[in-house]
């Protein structure tokens, strides 16, 4: 009647036992009784079975758990559901030198806004869900004013309840009557806000085009933007700031009140765009990112800052997703945000819509299937992977991103389990002499 999940990973820690399901995320540790009879298939001697099938651990006999993937997969691929990043300007107040974007003077027109308009009220004839929005740059808090106009007139035609606000800024501008404004008309659900390290390195590397650091107006302007929306703030890892990260994390948990709850994580720098000026020699890479990850979660851990281990399974992204695009001031249409500016990667204009569909560009970005690889489908972690960043498989911005093999990628998923088991509530203590395999 059931079988093992395919996607299962079985593990030790000293004499306990854990399973982790890479497809539904959940981990469990099992007592060594019950463990047996899972081991030896002799699952009607399991209690609360149901259990075991909500957690995915156990399915049944007949279910192909790769078809089920890549119906789901397809399934996201052909939502209805529209999903927006839009750069209003590429232009910003600062001048960070590993900054990707090629800072076009263009800042985004009332025509292309009304297009964008008119593309949203098309294709919402399609569905009643939410209409996430990320507002994107460039610096996008340079153009509140205008998002707000904009905010108000869509409002009007499809409802404030519909539109979902995310921004990614640098933190270092705020307009409190701006934001009220928006907020009139959109709910804002959260503000990205990137930190590169401690005060002194932070503001070598994240600086206005002065020359000035902004690591002080940023930690003061957290708590205005906490009033309107989830703080996200992403601690940017490279070769020169790792030994930092520590001082970061501590002033982190003195300066930002209790109450604001900010969601916090690392993030890799990489080179993903020619326009990339930093030396090459700063790049993390990605295995030593994840190595180091390992180490900066716990540190996090030690400040009372929570971070989350686990990888987690994904349905895909913008690149894979019919109706998802990111739009650029002059109304060009990308499908990853890693391509914003570059003219190669262009699959149409917001002003002619309903033409995107046909262009080849965007026909063979969204056909990619991750599921076509012969060894894919034999491992256990796919549902982590899929194959990897699905543009890079697809062989797009060759050479920009170094590239793992699946034998690392598994090590690493397998190191964040482990992590995962070791540094939670499994273990409230690391204990001595401690063997994980």
């Amino acid at each position: 009647m059931y079988k093992k999940s395919r996607f299962n990973l079985e593990l030790k820690h000293n004499s306990r036992s854990f399973i982790y399901n890479a497809y539904t995320g959940a981990l469990g540790e099992i007592e060594s009784e019950q463990f047996d009879y899972y081991s030896s298939d002799l699952y009607e001697r399991l209690t609360d079975i149901e259990q075991w099938l909500e957690m995915g651990f156990l399915v049944p006999r007949s279910l192909n758990e790769i078809k089920l993937m890549k119906l789901s997969f397809e399934h996201n691929r052909f939502r209805p559901d529209l999903f927006l990043t839009i750069a209003p300007t590429l232009l910003c107040n600062c001048s960070c030198n590993y900054c990707f974007q090629d800072k076009s003077p263009h800042t985004m027109t009332p025509d292309i806004y009304e297009a964008i308009e008119e593309m949203i009220c098309h294709q919402l004839m399609h569905t009643q869900n939410q209409l996430p929005i990320s507002w994107y740059g460039g610096e996008p808090f340079l153009c509140l004013d205008e998002i707000a106009a904009f905010s108000q007139k869509l409002a009007a035609q499809i409802g404030r309840r519909r539109l979902q606000y995310n921004f990614v800024t640098n933190g270092t501008l705020i307009d409190e009557a701006l934001l009220k404004r928006i907020q009139c008309y959109a709910s804002i659900r959260s503000f990205q806000i990137s930190l590169d390290g401690p005060l002194a390195y932070h503001d070598e590397i994240r600086v206005y085009k002065n020359g000035s650091g902004t690591y002080q107006d940023i930690i003061k302007n957290l708590p205005r933007l906490a009033k309107y929306g989830q703080i996200v703030i992403r601690i940017n890892v490279d070769n020169h700031n790792l030994d930092t990260i520590e001082e970061l994390l501590e002033d982190l948990s003195q300066k930002l009140p209790s109450q604001m709850k900010a969601i916090i994580y690392f993030a890799n720098i990489q080179r993903c765009n020619t326009n990339v000026k930093s030396a090459p020699e700063r790049y993390i890479g990605p295995m030593k990112f994840w190595e180091s990850r390992l180490k900066l979660n716990r540190l996090a851990q030690r400040y009372g800052i929570k971070v989350e281990n686990l990888p987690t399974c994904s349905m895909g992204c913008t690149y894979s997703a019919q109706h998802a695009f990111v739009i650029d001031p002059q109304g060009n249409c990308y499908k990853c945000w890693d391509f914003i500016g570059n003219p190669d990667y262009i699959i149409g204009n917001v002003r002619d819509y309903g033409n995107i569909y046909m262009n080849p560009e965007y026909l063979r970005e969204l056909s990619f299937n991750p599921y076509e690889s012969q060894d894919c489908p034999q491992c256990n972690l796919l549902p982590l992977c899929k194959s990897g960043c699905l543009a890079t498989m697809n062989g797009d911005l060759p050479d920009m991103q170094e590239r793992l093999s699946c034998r690392e990628i598994q090590n690493i998923f397998r190191k964040c389990i482990k992590a995962k088991i070791k540094y939670t509530e499994f273990l409230i203590q690391e204990e001595p002499n401690e063997n994980i395999s």
